[in-house]
Parts: C-alpha cells; structure tokens; sequence
C-alpha cells in the first residue's frame, strides 16, 4: 500500500505532458534586480546612477516579490529580491542623505561669501568687492594697494565701473549704507566638473524711498572653485539679476 502511495504522489507530481507540476524557477526580476542593486553602489560616487540604478532596482525588487507572491508554486528567489531591495533602499537613503547634506553645506557657504560681499559694498570698499567677481586666478596679488591697482589699471577700472553701472547694483551702490540684504530663498546647485559648482540663490535688499518700505529683489549667481592642491574653495560673485 505504501508503494502505490508513493507511485500515485509521483504520478500526481507531473501533469498531463509530463512536465513537473512542481518545478520553480528563479523569477528573472529579482536577478535583474540584485544585478542594479550591486551596480547602484556606484551612485556612493556618482550620485547620477541614483535614478539610473537604484530607483529600478527597488522597483524590480518590489515587482520580483509580487510574482513570487502571487505564484509560490512557479518561482523562487524571494530571498534574492529582498535582498536586492535592501541594497537599493540603503544605497539610496545614504546617497540622497549625503546630497541633502553637501547641498546645505554649499548654500551656507554661499551665504556666508554673499553677507561679507554685501558687507563690503555697504561700506563703499567697492575695489575689494569687484575682486570677488573675479576668478581666483584673475585677482590681483601684487603689493601695490587695491585702490592704487585700480587707479593704474585702466581695462580693471573700467570693467568694475561696467559692474556696478548695471541693474540692480547700480541702485543698491546709490543707496549708500542706509539698506540691508536679507537671504530668501536657495534656488539650485549646479555641478559644473568634478572641482566646480554653480549656486542660485535669491536675496531681498530692503531700504526707505520717501519714508516708505521698499524691497528689491535680486538672484545672485555664484560659482565655487576647488583647488585641487590645497582644496581650497574659491567663490566668486557672477552675476547679480533683478527680479520683477
């Protein structure tokens, strides 16, 4: 009796074309999966492959665990979709958190740059802040003063005066130091190689015309430059625009 048992349960095994009913396979996406999942490591240092690799690979995963949900009975590798959904969710989570992080790092720093020029074109040290218009390799470090460069350098006098003659900072120049600039909002960071950056941000000049409030506000453009020696970071102030 117990032999016919175990030839029945072999029998029932197969169906009608003698194919097992009981064979699994391991579901394609939850190998496509670990596959992006391993790749999008490489997102830790391009964070590009975040959304090239990552994201699909968490999708996959969540895919490969709904099929296999579904059909138990036709496919494995449950254990290959979570683990590739771990990978991505991880490798994810830190390459966004270190984004969030480095991108607040250069506003702030923006910002920092951006009160000290301001500073410096309250108090009429208009030289010095024209310098910080320039490249860090364009700037002057001869021993002569600023004010006696600038009197000596005709093209320099004449593109700081170009500078501070256009909209807007021809109207905050005029106000002499009776305004103040207050951050408002930080727009975007723009990778421009692997030493350089670009930051937008927005700024709102406050000041009294004829005894009433008046608000200016602007979008100021700066870009930072990496020293690839000594790491040291170099801002300078490209473009300052009006906005209506």
């Amino acid at each position: 009796m117990n032999e016919a048992h175990q030839q029945a349960n072999h029998e029932g095994s197969y169906d009608e074309w003698g194919d097992r009913r009981d064979y699994q396979v391991i579901n394609g996406w939850s190998v496509v999966a670990l596959i992006l999942a391993l790749l999008s490591i490489s997102a830790l240092l391009m964070p590009i492959f975040l959304l090239v690799l990552s994201l699909p690979a968490i999708i996959l995963s969540l895919v490969a665990l709904a099929k296999i949900r579904r059909e138990p009975h036709r496919f494995m590798g449950r254990h290959l979709a979570t683990l590739s959904l771990v990978i991505a969710v991880i490798v994810g989570g830190w390459t966004l958190g270190r984004q969030h992080y480095f991108n607040a790092r250069m506003f702030a720093a923006a910002a920092n740059n951006m009160d000290n020029w301001f500073q410096l074109i309250r108090e009429g040290k208009h030289e010095e802040a024209h310098q910080l218009t320039l490249l860090a390799g364009m700037r002057t470090s001869g021993r002569m003063t600023l004010r006696e460069y600038y009197q000596n350098e005709k093209r320099v006098r004449q593109e700081m005066q170009t500078f501070f003659s256009e909209t807007p900072m021809q109207q905050i120049v005029e106000l002499g130091e009776n305004w103040s600039a207050r951050w408002i909002e930080n727009r975007n960071i723009r990778i421009t190689d692997e030493n350089g950056l670009l930051v937008f941000q927005r700024y709102e000049i406050h000041y009294t015309q004829d005894g009433r409030p008046v608000t200016l506000s602007v979008e100021i453009k700066l870009s930072r430059m990496l020293d690839k020696y000594t790491r040291a970071s170099h801002w300078t102030v490209l473009t300052v625009q009006h906005l209506q």
